[in-house]
């Protein structure tokens, strides 16, 4: 029994840090114009150029990933479902230095953002989560001090 509890109470332990709930997803009724910096970013990156050819727009949601106040983050996706597949969306995370820079630190898709308690150069481990029909698949990601980065498994 003591085993039982050691081992539940370890995987608790291990996965708590990624089981927040998202704290923006791709559906998320806050999202709004993007700032005309911040759209910049995005669509001259070359990731944005499949979603340009859609004459996609660009929105966002101010995300809190940094642990500098004078930073600001933002998630950022493709406007009305503009070449989305099944709840898979395109998803570029922004960032703004407290020297007013504006980076793109991460373009990939999926749902949802779920930011960790965990940080690595300032700024929080993210998940990154997608799912449809019952399955789920999530990345975790570390930022590296410019980009965010798949993390390595262990």
């Amino acid at each position: 029994m003591r085993f039982v509890f050691f081992a539940f109470f370890s995987f608790f332990l291990a996965t708590h840090a990624y089981c927040k709930e998202p704290s923006t997803s791709i559906e998320d009724k806050n999202l709004r114009v993007v700032p005309t910096d911040v759209d910049s970013a995005v669509v001259n990156d070359k990731s944005f150029a499949t979603f340009k050819q859609l004459n996609c727009k660009t929105r966002d949601v101010e995300v809190v990933l940094s642990i500098s106040d004078l930073n600001k983050t933002w998630f950022v996706t493709t406007a009305d479902g503009c070449g989305w597949g099944a709840a898979l969306a395109p998803i570029w995370i922004i960032a703004q230095t407290n020297s007013q820079r504006i980076s793109l630190l991460l373009s990939t898709g999926g749902y949802a953002l779920i930011p960790s308690n965990i940080f690595h150069n300032g700024m929080a481990d993210i998940v990154i989560s997608a799912g449809t029909s019952g399955e789920s698949e999530s990345k975790a990601y570390i930022f590296d001090g410019k980009l965010y980065v798949p993390k390595s498994r262990k």
